[in-house]
């Protein structure tokens, strides 16, 4: 059994639980991003493409976590200058979701039915993955104030992904770093990095005060970047699958966005 995998029936169902607990988030089972690992200078031939918005060359790890940081998939390799949208729908992992509900009403083979998983706003929507509304909805709307409330849930669900990234470079800071290493050397070290990053967690093993602090000041940086690009551009021209995919993730959540805010409403109601 692999370290890095995706979780049994009863793991999806324990995280989906968790994320209610924490977040009053129903539905949510996992967190996708990526984040960019240093690398050196490629031949002449690829340096456009690894050359990343901050002006490093890197390649992306790309990864989804559950509730307790720990990584259940990890793309690691994509040229740096790559969107993580991009890298996620090459992966095995995309295409096995949004393929349609099996006999067994889970996507993907784990996923249970109607869950999802929360992204940023560079990320398509789907019915099986949902992104904050952009901020042209946020004000001057009649509803601006439920999408708000449903921004501010599912941003906060989705910083458990941020935190297991602060996590793995704190513990591994070559990853952060200027490296010497060829970028194949690189990418085999990212690996075994994120396969150690699950065994501390299996294994339960603390974590001391000073790289606490480094995930408070990665979480720090994540904000202070926060989403400067534009939304992801949720057309598409792949067919009618995927124009179906997006209406079917509209609907959801639109429909998470009026449940979460009810549930604001009524927790309002309790405290006065």
């Amino acid at each position: 059994e692999g370290v890095i995998r995706l979780p049994t029936h009863e793991e999806a169902d324990d995280s989906m639980a968790a994320f209610l607990d924490e977040w009053s988030l129903p539905g949510c089972v996992g967190a996708v991003d990526g984040t960019k690992i240093r690398s050196r200078c490629p031949a002449r031939m690829l340096r456009q493409a690894y050359y990343d918005k901050d002006g490093n060359y890197s390649f992306n790890l790309h990864a989804l976590c559950d509730d307790t940081r720990r990584f259940l998939a990890c793309s690691i390799g994509w040229p740096g200058a790559a969107n993580d949208s991009v890298t996620w729908e090459n992966t095995r992992e995309y295409q096995d979701i949004r393929r349609p509900v099996g006999d067994g009403g889970r996507r993907g083979g784990w996923m249970p039915a109607g869950s999802f998983l929360v992204t940023d706003t560079h990320y398509k929507l789907a019915p099986f993955q949902m992104k904050p509304w952009p901020q042209n909805h946020l004000v001057g709307h009649v509803d601006s104030a439920k999408k708000v409330e449903f921004n501010r849930v599912v941003t906060g669900s989705r910083r458990v992904i941020e935190r297991a990234f602060g996590t793995l470079k704190s513990q591994f800071r070559q990853l952060d770093l200027p490296s010497e290493y060829s970028i194949d050397e690189k990418i085999v070290d990212a690996w075994a990095c994120s396969i150690l990053h699950n065994l501390i967690i299996d294994y339960n093993v603390g974590i001391d005060a000073q790289i606490e602090d480094d995930i408070k000041e990665y979480l720090r940086a994540c904000e202070r970047r926060g989403d400067d690009d534009d939304d992801a551009d949720d057309s598409s021209d792949d067919g009618e699958s995927d124009a179906e995919l997006l209406a079917q993730g509209v609907a959801t959540r639109d429909n998470l966005t009026d449940l979460l805010w009810a549930n604001a409403q009524q927790r309002q109601q309790q405290q006065q």
